[in-house]
């Protein structure tokens, strides 16, 4: 069978060798000088260099084994690493718990809750529960709206500009749980991190030479014109004015250039790639002659022209770059935005007081070189639900499939999560640490008759009885969630005590139902399942 591979990243070449080892021909098509996608390199004193700031997290285990099978294991380098946050004005460390504790611009009971909540999430395994509620909202529920603006609102904003109040909670709990894997030591107080000694280009480079060597051909700097279509079958891939026919086509693009080059997709499939927006990626990478800092990622929280500063020197030496001190400007832009068209040097003159902020002895004597550097599909908008944004490998024409590189697969989606009343109920119960109900609290509502917690669905407010009309379809709901809410186990302790139904309940006071007269009291004893 041949077929035909649009991009020559990682992915690409990663499905390239799998299609040979199966007996496949494969023709790659990239439209850059060299394959590596995001991960294309420059030079600089001669050296190599990712154009876009590059490091590995310990549990990055597929990246991993590609170096090592590329023979390149050896050159791995696990270091530990300095992180600290602009705030303002002042750069306070952010390596361990302790420098959690010392973070002043928040309150000390802000910094305890950010840091039960960090710990709460990095315990927590599945993500679906997180799916239907944003990250904003979330965050403000379990450490409060100050702590929240204190450290998250302005990274998020920084990264997501005007969707940051639309991210989903499912992209932050990736965040957290992927660095805390990455710590080792007692009490995970050290991150760890990687970098391959000479850039990640080499082993993807290698990856080429070896897909090539069995019989591959990667076109570069050719760019797809169309994925020909005829009849609803692929005919193959038009580049370069030329017609190349293959029996199926595998896409590695992102949505925005997918849509583009295959026109022919299905009318519902477009409108799956249409739900998820992307921020431009900038980079505004500067070789100084000196340090700007002595910190390797330093995350921005002020209101500066860029959201981040990752100083590389500050992780592998500079000796490696000809004595030079490289520094990475990091940005994301919405599509449209002016920034977007300005040359390197106006950019740097829009960054300088940001730079001055980190270091206010900074002069541009400093810069020996800068370049800048912009990827259109650098990082995709995260909303809730966005499982439901990834479309299917297959398009719906015969012999074209789609697959993008994602760069938060174990943030973002797999499957579909349950929707409505059940979704809702489980999040209350078993997503948020700052709205759980101990049983013992539990067992008092029920006992005193909620109000909250009967016919209005509110999980975090009472004991919320299911009436029994709706308990079949809730059940299913529950089982497609992945799981059982103590709701229905209400419901089920009624059931084994002999009742039909579910009470409405009123305490003839306070806690009387709007509109309702008083009802039998809850029965003595009453407890949820504890099964």
């Amino acid at each position: 069978m041949r077929v035909g591979i649009v991009g020559a990243g990682v992915l690409g070449l990663a499905a390239a060798k799998v299609l040979q080892e199966r007996g496949h021909e494969v023709t790659i098509f990239e439209g850059r000088p060299g394959v590596g996608g995001q991960v294309v390199t420059f030079q600089v004193a001669g050296q190599e260099l990712e154009c876009f700031y590059h490091h590995l997290f310990t549990n990055d285990t597929v990246a991993i084994r590609y170096i090592e099978e590329m023979g390149y294991g050896p050159k791995m380098r696990w270091i530990e690493s300095k992180t600290a946050m602009l705030r303002g004005g002042k750069i306070f460390p952010f390596v361990t718990p302790l420098d959690l504790l010392r973070y002043t611009p928040v309150s000390l009971i802000g910094r305890m809750r950010l840091g039960a909540a960090a710990v709460w999430l990095r315990r927590q395994k599945d993500w679906h529960k997180y799916e239907g509620v944003t990250a904003r909202s979330w965050m403000e529920r379990a450490v409060g709206a100050k702590a929240f603006e204190g450290v998250c609102g302005p990274l998020l904003r920084g990264k997501f500009a005007d969707q940051a109040d639309n991210v989903g909670m499912t992209w932050l709990w990736g965040k957290v749980y992927l660095r805390f894997a990455s710590r080792k030591g007692k009490g995970g107080m050290k991150e760890q991190l990687g970098y391959l000694q000479g850039s990640f280009g080499q082993y993807i480079e290698e990856l080429g030479r070896r897909v090539a060597a069995a019989g591959a051909e990667i076109k570069l700097n050719c760019q797809v014109d169309e994925v020909a279509v005829t009849d609803g079958r692929v005919k193959g891939i038009r580049a370069g004015g030329q017609l190349h026919e293959f029996d199926h086509v595998l896409m590695t693009t992102p949505n925005i250039i997918t849509k583009k080059i295959a026109p022919e997709l299905p009318r519902d499939y477009v409108a799956v790639l249409d739900r998820v927006r992307y921020q431009w990626a900038t980079c505004l990478v500067l070789a100084l002659d000196r340090p700007l800092s002595d910190t390797y990622w330093l995350s921005i929280a002020d209101p500066l022209p860029f959201v981040a500063c990752i100083e590389h020197t500050n992780f592998m030496p500079p000796e490696e770059y000809g004595g030079n001190h490289i520094v990475y400007l990091s940005n994301y832009m919405s599509p449209g935005n002016p920034l977007l068209d300005l040359p390197v040097e106006e950019v740097f003159e829009r960054y300088l007081s940001g730079i001055h902020t980190i270091n206010p002895q900074f002069d541009r004597s400093w810069v020996k070189q800068m370049w800048l550097f912009k990827d259109p599909g650098g990082q995709p908008v995260i909303t809730t639900n966005y499982s439901r944004s990834i479309p299917s490998m297959r398009t719906g024409i015969e012999g074209s499939t789609w697959r993008t590189r994602r760069r938060s697969t174990r943030r973002t989606a797999a499957r579909t999560t349950a929707c409505g009343s059940a979704s809702r109920w489980r999040t209350s119960w078993t997503g948020t640490p700052g709205r759980q109900c101990s049983r013992s609290r539990f067992r008092e509502r029920a006992s005193r008759g909620h109000r909250n917690g009967v016919n209005r669905g509110n999980a975090g407010a009472g004991c919320c009885m299911t009436p029994p009309g709706r308990e079949a379809r809730w059940r299913r709901r529950l089982q497609t969630s992945g799981g059982r809410c103590l709701a229905l186990r209400a419901v089920h302790a009624f059931r084994r005590r002999g009742h039909s139904r579910p009470y409405k309940y009123s305490d003839g006071g306070a806690g009387r139902s709007r509109g309702a007269s008083a009802h039998p009291p809850a029965p003595a004893g009453f407890a949820p399942s504890r099964r």
